[in-house]
């Protein structure tokens, strides 16, 4: 299960994709978040969380949207060639 999830994360490092980048400020603002509230109040917030749980959704939609475009291609190519 990690394996395939892993080679997913690798072709989408590679690609020039709007979904990475977004996660990623998306997961560094909820990290830097979360340091602040540790540091000032001593706990997690809701927010942190909101951050997290929402790069990991973007991610995860963009990983979907490399899927389908890669089926589409390969079926216009298949397409072309018959």
């Amino acid at each position: 299960m990690l394996i395939p999830l892993a080679a997913l994360f690798m072709h989408a490092c590679r690609k020039d994709t709007i979904f990475l980048p977004i996660s990623m400020v998306l997961f560094l603002t909820g990290l830097a978040y979360y340091c602040y509230t540790f540091f000032t109040s001593g706990r997690f917030t809701n927010m942190s969380a909101l951050l997290f749980t929402t790069s990991i959704l973007i991610f995860m939609l963009g990983l979907i949207s490399e899927q389908i475009s890669q089926m589409r291609f390969e079926k216009s190519e298949g397409d072309r060639f018959v």
